[in-house]
């Protein structure tokens, strides 16, 4: 690497001496080579440190493209409702969701040479992709419990999409039965949707 910046700058030296006295008009040219070989320098003079964040930048990568494919499940998730307007409203909310605030400090910490501190990178991916991790799966949980909702039946006591006989019998167990501490899951969810003016009892 080192020979090819030696190269580089007797390329450029070359470039510089054709330019002769016109050189003033290339200078944005010239800065930006100057530029380029400041960074191929630095990158010699901490090659160790340049090889651990480049590394590390492998790492916070992988683990942004693992959180952007909860995304595409969640979507996929998501479309699979049966509610079109709630499909519409929570494919919105993911839609909304943002990694905008991770690349850009994945992008400022790399530029600094810092990306593969053990805090910066924690703070990234344990912490900031965490958050959108979690706030994905929150709008799919509150997808599927307004999916549900939207598709109940006032007085459907047993979910089977009809207000029926069935229903009244199982509401008339409830009323002339307490309920135990033991009931199963669904006993229990059974139980609360027969308190039909939902005053608790």
């Amino acid at each position: 690497m080192l020979n090819t910046i030696n190269e580089d700058v007797t390329a450029l030296e070359t470039k510089l001496q054709g330019y002769g006295f016109d050189a003033g008009i290339h200078q944005e040219e010239i800065d930006e080579e100057i530029a380029r070989l400041k960074d191929q320098l630095w990158i010699v003079k901490n090659y160790t440190t340049y090889l651990a964040n480049e590394a590390a930048l492998i790492v916070v990568n992988d683990a942004i493209a693992v959180v952007e494919g909860e995304l595409s499940a969640a979507k996929d998730e998501v479309a699979e409702l049966v509610s079109p307007e709630v499909v519409q409203a929570y494919t919105d909310k993911l839609d909304a969701v943002s990694f905008d605030a991770v690349e850009n400090s994945r992008d400022t910490h790399y530029a600094n040479h810092d990306l593969n501190d053990e805090t910066v990178k924690s703070q990234i991916i344990s912490v900031d992709l965490a958050a959108i991790s979690a706030e994905i799966a929150q709008i799919v949980e509150d997808a599927k419990a307004a999916d549900k909702a939207a598709q109940e039946v006032p007085g459907d006591v047993n979910g089977d999409k009809a207000l029926d006989a069935f229903d009244y019998e199982i509401i008339e167990e409830f009323v002339l039965t307490g309920a135990s501490e033991d009931e199963a899951d669904d006993i229990k969810d059974m139980r609360a949707k027969s308190d039909l003016n939902n005053d608790g009892k």
